[in-house]
């Protein structure tokens, strides 16, 4: 199993044990729950959050909705085969169809990871507003 495909079930872990409940997540109720009550009965799961939010901004970024859609349903919902093909609008047989389809989702997934890390989260150094006290750059003219 390569990395991206590491990667991509992380994220669908990550939405599957957030209940849809914006930025709650079960992994840290159990932790909290753990923490109250003391419990330690493997409760934590190997979720990692941060890798699971980077692949969501990379996927919010593709380009082609329908590779959005694809990665959804395979990894978040871990639906049929035949429920892909019906939500998606592809043909179910051959199955080659939607295995192609996957490898474009991918791929696509694959490169907008790449644009992302290579470009980073939060590019400081072009931000106007990274100056030595943080304010902003018309407002410390002044304050000088």
């Amino acid at each position: 199993m390569d990395d991206l495909e590491q990667r991509l079930q992380n994220w669908g872990r990550a939405h599957r044990e957030s209940n849809g409940n914006g930025g709650y997540c079960a992994s840290w109720a159990r932790l909290a729950d753990a923490l109250a009550n003391g419990s330690q009965q493997g409760c934590f799961s190997d979720v990692d959050l941060k890798d699971a939010a980077i692949v969501q901004r990379a996927i919010c970024r593709m380009p082609v909705v329908v590779d959005r859609r694809l990665l959804q349903l395979w990894y978040v919902r871990q639906a049929p085969d035949y429920v892909i093909c019906r939500q998606v609008r592809i043909r179910l047989r051959p199955a080659s169809l939607l295995h192609a389809e996957m490898n474009r989702a991918r791929h696509q997934i694959r490169l907008a990871l790449e644009k992302l890390e290579e470009k980073g989260v939060v590019n400081r150094e072009r931000s106007a507003y990274t100056v030595a006290n943080n304010s902003i750059p018309a407002l410390s003219e002044f304050s000088a």
